[in-house]
């Protein structure tokens, strides 16, 4: 008799790549905005940190998606690594913003 295996999918791992291009899509409308559009910088740093918290939720559902393929084989893998790349750009901004917020010298005037 023929034993036929059916791989349990990860559900985290496909909806942290939904969320993570959700952010990515997010963010290239506001930077476009901002650049090209009447968007004031207040209100673009406002909204590349609205883009990062998507963003920030997507990383821990990926990272479960592949412990979830690591122990079990769960369906999903790609999906995990994809949404862990389209995550690197949103959260990567507003770090980097920081970055420099904290090594540069304050302004006195």
């Amino acid at each position: 008799m023929l034993v036929r295996y059916d791989r349990p999918v990860s559900r985290s791992a496909f909806l942290a790549r939904r969320m993570a291009l959700f952010s990515l899509g997010m963010l290239v409308v506001v930077v476009l905005a901002h650049r090209f559009g009447p968007l004031t910088t207040p209100d673009f740093v406002l909204l590349v940190l609205a883009c990062a918290v998507p963003a920030a939720l997507s990383v821990p559902l990926a990272l479960l998606g592949l412990a979830r393929l690591w122990r079990i084989g769960a369906l999903g893998g790609v999906a995990a690594a994809w949404a862990l790349i389209y995550a690197a750009l949103p959260l990567a901004l507003p770090g980097y913003g920081y970055y420099l917020y904290v090594t540069k010298p304050r302004l006195t005037e």
